[in-house]
């Protein structure tokens, strides 16, 4: 966390993008599971890391998948506990902003599309 710190300090870094398997080694069980904090709040702590607090922009992984409940990395109250917080499976993201984008990121969760995953909570081709 601190080289990626030192990174967005150096470069302006306005967002993080988070491609996939946001949180080993399965999931988030709730919006209230410890390990959003201890592995997202804690390890990249504004508070600690200035630069790192802006946007992160994440796309579900394998290990996403693997929670009993993915419907909760969407879930309002998630982005209640840190802001900074966006989770998608699909859609596209525009940099800096929709008005005037210079880059669009498009994102594309290809996870279900694995045979072995499909029978997974929130998993849908």
């Amino acid at each position: 966390s601190s080289v990626l710190a030192a990174v967005a300090a150096t470069h302006g870094t306005q967002a993080v993008l988070n491609v996939g398997d946001s949180f080993y080694e399965d999931g988030l069980a709730s919006v209230e599971d410890d390990t959003f904090r201890t592995s997202f709040m804690d390890v990249y702590d504004p508070a600690k890391f200035p630069s790192l607090d802006i946007p992160w922009h994440g796309i579900m992984g394998n290990h996403d998948h693997r929670s009993k409940n993915v419907s909760c990395y969407f879930d309002p109250e998630l982005r209640r506990r840190d802001p900074r917080w966006n989770a998608y499976i699909e859609g596209s993201i525009a940099f800096p902003s929709d008005d005037d984008p210079v880059l669009e990121v498009v994102l594309f969760d290809t996870t279900p599309f694995v045979e072995k995953y499909l029978n997974q909570a929130g998993a849908k081709p």
